[in-house]
């Protein structure tokens, strides 16, 4: 069905953008990006942090978690290119009495797909494994995994992300992985010791339904929970390079001086897919040489973690990171608080990365004063999109302050190479305000599970995310809570102690016209079917 394509002004704010970085970037005004009426997911089942993906066929899929408490998160698909959805679940259908049948889970979900459109589905349940399920059909038909799953078998999980290595006929093959493809990796914080990368495949997961079910140790250096070591990079969102199979992580880490840099780790892999890290042990460094991880952004006044740094890989190989500078701590100057992307090409070895951009444009004018949450996807060499929330006011987030939040993307284009690679001079940046509305009013809680500690209104989770379509379009899956909704009787005198207002609803912002992030084309305007 063709995207129905709509006046600028109805749909999306233009703005203005003079990027920061360490040399100048031209304004660019962004005319040309527009997104229409948003898809609302499903306006009964709600949930925190979506996240949204796109398979070969061009099928949707939406996914979140509705709670730790409810034991059970949201599995969506589309098969009209997201105008609407229908449930997906490995349990009974669901019905009117009970509603959503698939536990356990409810605290983190994850997807991703293989080049054939296998789907791969990992839900987190009570910090202590992953649910693990895969379907064939777009969701017609479920397998799935509870024990040992995800978690390779020892108990004890959080914040989970796949990566999947299949490479396309023709790619380049520079891996000295021998296995049956596809091979599919989860990284996730093993609670005790940080980052533990698990893999799965035909060999070690035979069952009907793997592979992608069960996941076993992917780290030459042995399990963490066993060794101690666990990869820098617990809790980013990693990517895979389809030619080399390195798989690459990057996260915040605070130095001597008081100050933060961002840095990247990059995971090798053998004959069998288990990964050597940049940080492997040594004999003088057996928790890890933190000495070898790359750095990508230094000298930063506070963490990069707000509450992820993203990294996601063009059609060229060249590598972007996004990150919003805060972290979850408090004390924070609010104004400080604003999102930058950077680049490296695969040639550089992932090891030179760009002066950072700054892609937000600190302005309580246009609404976009404090950021939380980035997240990024490249498309064509050099292009990529970046999305977050932007808050009007020049205030702390966790703060009440009756302050509006709405969704912003920058479209960053570096200049690249005859081959595709980027060549380290600074982007061209158009910034567009998303969301046709406010999405979110009021605080957003930066602690984690440690929200409830504060009382904090945590009820867009996280994260939320952005991806490509085969168009070159954006789709930014994000969390509408203006409803104000929340449940009677957990709100007594309208104090909000257990429930705060704004259900999650699950909405999509679609790219309706503007230049595409997954092309190389460098018009100024198109549209886009």
């Amino acid at each position: 069905m063709p995207r129905p394509r709509y006046p600028l002004a109805l749909v999306s704010t233009a703005i203005l953008v003079a990027a920061a970085s360490a040399s100048t970037v031209p304004a660019v005004a962004a005319p040309g990006i527009a997104f229409g009426v948003p898809v609302v997911v499903d306006p009964i089942h709600t949930n925190g942090e979506p996240d949204i993906g796109i398979d070969p066929q061009g099928r949707v899929f939406v996914s979140g978690p509705t709670g730790t408490g409810t034991q059970r998160s949201t599995w969506f698909g589309s098969v009209d290119k997201g105008h609407t959805f229908r449930v997906i679940s490995p349990g009974p259908p669901p019905s009117p009495i009970v509603g959503l049948t698939d536990p356990p889970g409810g605290g983190d979900t994850d997807i991703n797909f293989d080049r054939s459109g296998k789907q791969y589905f990992s839900d987190l349940y009570a910090l202590t494994c992953l649910r693990s399920a895969t379907t064939t059909d777009g969701g017609a038909t479920v397998n799935q995994s509870v024990y040992p799953a995800g978690c390779s078998g020892v108990p004890g999980a959080d914040r989970q992300w796949l990566a999947v290595y299949d490479p396309a006929p023709g790619t380049p093959n520079q891996s000295a992985y021998t296995g049956p493809r596809p091979l599919i990796y989860q990284e996730y914080n093993n609670v005790t010791t940080g980052a533990q990368w698990v893999k799965s495949n035909a060999l070690v997961d035979p069952q009907p339904g793997g592979p992608g079910l069960n996941y076993f140790n992917a780290q030459t250096a042995g399990l963490s929970a066993v060794t101690g070591y666990s990869p820098f990079g617990a809790d980013g969102y990693p990517q895979i390079d389809q030619t080399t199979g390195k798989v690459f992580q990057a996260a915040g880490a605070q130095n001597p001086d008081g100050s933060f840099s961002l840095l990247l780790n990059i995971g090798t892999p053998n004959a069998v897919g288990d990964l050597t890290f940049l940080d492997n042990p040594t004999a003088t460094s057996p928790n890890g040489d933190p000495s070898k991880l790359i750095h990508i952004a230094d000298h930063l006044a506070y963490s990069p973690d707000t509450l992820f740094s993203v990294l996601s890989i063009d059609s060229g190989r060249n590598l972007f990171a996004a990150w919003t500078v805060g972290g979850s701590g408090s004390g924070v100057t609010p104004s400080a608080r604003q999102t930058y992307v950077s680049s490296a090409s695969a040639a550089s070895g992932w090891s030179t990365w760009s002066p950072a951009t700054r892609v937000s444009d600190a302005s309580t004018s246009t609404g976009d004063a404090v950021n939380v949450f980035p997240w990024i996807k490249a498309g064509g060499p050099g292009r990529a999109d970046a999305v977050w929330y932007g808050q009007n006011l020049n205030a702390d987030p966790s703060g009440q302050f009756n302050q509006s939040w709405n969704v912003f993307m920058a479209q960053v284009v570096y200049p690249t190479t005859s081959t595709g690679a980027v060549t380290g001079q600074a982007p061209s940046v158009r910034l567009v305000k998303a969301s046709p509305h406010p999405s979110h009013y009021n605080d957003v809680c930066l602690l984690g599970t440690g929200c409830i500690t504060t009382q904090g209104n945590r009820n867009l989770a996280d994260f939320f995310a952005v991806t490509i379509d085969a168009s070159g379009a954006a789709q930014i899956v994000y969390d509408d809570t203006s409803n104000g909704l929340a449940q009677p009787g957990f709100t007594p005198a309208n104090t909000q102690l257990v429930d705060h207002a704004g259900a999650g609803v699950i909405t999509i912002a679609q790219q309706s016209a503007g230049p595409p992030a997954g092309s190389a084309i460098r018009a100024a305007t198109r549209a886009i079917p």
